[in-house]
Order: C-alpha cells, then sequence, then structure tokens
C-alpha cells in the first residue's frame, strides 16, 4: 500500500466516523438519527431517506413525508422498533417524531456509544498502519523503509487527531 493511498484510507475512517457520530442523537433532531433505519416497504428492506424525506421542525421535532402514503404505518413501527427513545405519531401524511430532553444518565449512555464508536475507528485506523507498515517492509532501501515508516506515523497522528477532535465535538455536544 503506497503512503497515498494509506492517506485517503485513513480519511475515509475519518468520514465513518463522523457518519456514525451524526447517527447519536444530541439535543438537536437530526435527520441522520433516522435516515438509515430499515423499513419492510413491500418485502424489502429499504432505508427510510430511499421512501421519504426527512426533515427538522425544529430543534426536537423531525417530520418524515414518505412519497408514498401506504408507507406511513410501516416507517412508524420501523422507528419504533429502533429503540430511539421517542414514539413516532402517524397523520395523515407524515410521521412525527418528538424528541424529549436527555436526561443526564441518557447523555452518560449517549457518551458511552460515542467512545465505542471512536475504538471502532482507531481500530480500523491500526489495520490500515499495520498493512502499510508491512507493505513499507517490502522495500530494498533502507532509507526508503524508514522513510514511510515516519511518513505513516506522522499521518496516523494526524488521523488520530482528527478522530479525537471528532469526538470531543460530539462529547460537547451532548452534555450541552
Amino acid at each position: 500500500m503506497e503512503t497515498q493511498e494509506f492517506k485517503i484510507k485513513l480519511k475515509e475512517v475519518a468520514t465513518f466516523l463522523a457518519n456514525e457520530l451524526s447517527k447519536v442523537r444530541s439535543n438537536r433532531a437530526s435527520p441522520a438519527l433516522v435516515e438509515d433505519i430499515s423499513v419492510d416497504y413491500f418485502g424489502n428492506k429499504t432505508p427510510i431517506k430511499g421512501i421519504a424525506s426527512i426533515s427538522s421542525l425544529d430543534a426536537r421535532t423531525l417530520v418524515i413525508e414518505p412519497w408514498d402514503k401506504s408507507a406511513l404505518e410501516p416507517i412508524a413501527k420501523a422507528i419504533a422498533n429502533a429503540s430511539i427513545g421517542a414514539q413516532p405519531i402517524v397523520d395523515s401524511k407524515s410521521v412525527r417524531l418528538s424528541l424529549p430532553q436527555l436526561t443526564q444518565e441518557r447523555r452518560q449512555e449517549l457518551i458511552k456509544l460515542v467512545s465505542q464508536k471512536m475504538e471502532e475507528a482507531k481500530i480500523r485506523a491500526r489495520r490500515l498502519r499495520d498493512d502499510a507498515v508491512k507493505s513499507a517492509q517490502q522495500e530494498k532501501s533502507e532509507d526508503i523503509k524508514f522513510r514511510k515508516k515516519d511518513e505513516i506515523e506522522k499521518a496516523m497522528k494526524e488521523n488520530n487527531q482528527a478522530l479525537e477532535d471528532l469526538k470531543s465535538k460530539k462529547e460537547k455536544e451532548l452534555m450541552n
């Protein structure tokens, strides 16, 4: 694995973590909270974002409007089963989701979840680093080996800092 390819894959790990953290609920209602929930729609498992538009009505309310009104009940059922801490309310053309205020206990649970997601991202990055180091070991020149290893370690430090920044930003968001 070339150093440039390694850096690109590290960026993908940071993107993965950012996407995962966007799905963790905070005080603001975000469409990312429900967009990937699978709905049993005509016998197929389809993410909500594939069959409906999702918007934030205010800081704690999401509105899900399916393009096909027959999907209202399956969407509501999928959200209820997803255990995101709110019950969906179905009206004639949409599903409303009012998110309650976070309790201190729930905030602590979510912070633990953020830490788990962070650890998953770090594990992915370490695997990439191991592969890159093995690739660098294949070089014949000792100078090139050391240079590549230094570049790999420098990229890992930058990536770890970016991951830490994402984590601390989400934790701060959860505590406010």
